[in-house]
C-alpha cells in the first residue's frame, strides 16, 4: 500500500514540475507556438532598406526579430550584405 501511495505523489510531483517547465518557457516566449515563433509579418524589402542601397545589414534588420537572430543562415552568400532574393527566401 505504502509503495502504491509512494509511486502517486512521484508521478503528481513529476506532472506539476513539467507543467511549471511548460509555463515559464511559454512566459519566456510571449505564450506563443512554434508556428506563431517562426511565422512574423515579413516587411517590403524597400521598406526595410532604408538607405536606399539595395542589399540590408543586420543593423537594417534590428526590427526583424526572425531575421536579424538569423542572419547568418539567411546571407546565403556570407558577404554581410543580405540581396532582396535572400531577405524573401529567409522568411520562406
Amino acid at each position: 500500500m505504502k509503495s502504491t501511495r509512494l509511486v502517486s505523489l512521484t508521478c503528481a510531483a513529476l506532472l506539476i514540475a513539467g507543467a511549471a517547465a511548460y509555463s515559464a518557457d511559454q512566459a519566456k516566449d510571449g505564450g506563443k507556438n512554434d508556428a506563431q515563433r517562426e511565422t512574423t509579418t515579413q516587411q517590403d524589402f524597400d521598406t526595410v532598406d532604408t538607405h536606399k542601397n539595395g542589399y540590408l545589414t543586420a543593423n537594417d534588420l534590428k526590427s526583424d526579430d526572425y531575421v536579424s537572430r538569423n542572419f547568418a543562415k539567411c546571407n546565403v552568400k556570407h558577404n554581410g550584405h543580405m540581396s532582396r532574393e535572400e531577405y524573401d527566401n529567409c522568411h520562406a
